[in-house]
């Protein structure tokens, strides 16, 4: 059974650490969603601490990488409290060894109202950026906020409550 995961980092001890990479895992991602300490405490509504606990759930999950096949990254889901943190965040990913980061925007019943016209263009700008300064053989940026906010404005048209969704057969 292969094992993936999401997590905010919050409770992932050395020891959860340990046993996590016990398992036959394939994949792991931390959601920070944030450039900056205080950032992170708005988008999470966390207390002081979840940002360093978050960064070192990054650095927990690199450290015990056992081949190139595992891929660790950062996912960052832009919202109008963080879409000015895509670039330093993807910065920080990178810097803490992260395979990677995935950028998208938040899928809430705001649907695209979820940021503003000028504050998309922040996103997008930074995201491109991130991707022309960090894309390389050990890390990439995966920039998915353009995409995923279409998805939204097609949801608007269509009716479709979440037309991003798409299902396979198993």
């Amino acid at each position: 059974l292969d094992v993936s995961l999401v997590t905010n980092g919050s409770g992932l001890t050395d020891a959860r650490a340990d046993l996590l990479f016990r398992t036959n895992l394939k994949w792991a991602r931390v959601s920070i969603d944030a450039g900056d300490r205080e950032m992170h405490k708005r988008v999470h509504r966390t207390p002081d601490g979840h940002w360093q606990k978050a960064w070192a759930a990054v650095d927990r999950l690199v450290g015990r990488k056992s081949d190139d096949e595992q891929k660790l990254g950062v996912g960052f889901v832009t919202t109008d409290q963080n879409y000015d943190g895509v670039y330093r965040c993807s910065m920080l990913a990178k810097e803490h060894g992260a395979d990677n980061i995935r950028l998208s925007i938040a899928f809430t019943p705001q649907m695209s109202r979820i940021v503003n016209e000028n504050q998309l263009a922040v996103a997008l700008e930074q995201g491109d950026h991130a991707k022309e300064d960090f894309n390389g053989p050990d890390f990439i940026v995966v920039h998915l906020i353009g995409e995923r906010h279409q998805n939204l404005v097609v949801g608007e048209t269509t009716g479709q409550d979440y037309p991003y969704c798409v299902t396979k057969d198993v």
